[in-house]
């Protein structure tokens, strides 16, 4: 998934839906193109997903820093710079998990998408 901005300030999800099978492990890139500060940058929450799957490894940007994360979950994942971060897992549950993206302005523009897990 890449974040980036669009005509009117707005974040951008590219793209906005992911269908998944059930029983499938995945890794999930969310992309920051852009040079951001904590002011303009965005936070991207899948909080249903995160809670219905089991988390393996989480890497953070280009110097490939993992987390193994043995069933733990993180809660969100905020670019204040140009990067990227990835996080593996398995979805336990089937269902339709909602991505909420927004970005640091007052008051702050959003995002949605979702992943469909069958």
């Amino acid at each position: 998934m890449e974040i980036t901005r669009g005509d009117d300030g707005a974040p951008v999800l590219e793209p906005e839906e992911f269908t998944l099978s059930h029983g499938g492990y995945y890794r999930f890139n969310v992309v920051c193109p852009e040079a951001l500060t904590s002011e303009t940058g965005f936070h991207f929450e899948a909080t249903e997903l995160l809670e219905n799957s089991h988390i393996r490894v989480l890497s953070i940007g280009e110097a490939d820093i993992e987390f193994y994360m043995q069933g733990l979950t993180f809660r969100a994942i905020e670019c204040d710079d140009q990067g990227s971060a990835r996080f593996s897992f398995h979805p336990m549950r089937t269902g339709v998990y909602p991505i909420h993206v927004r970005d640091q302005g007052v008051p702050p523009t959003e995002a949605f998408g979702r992943i469909i897990v069958e």
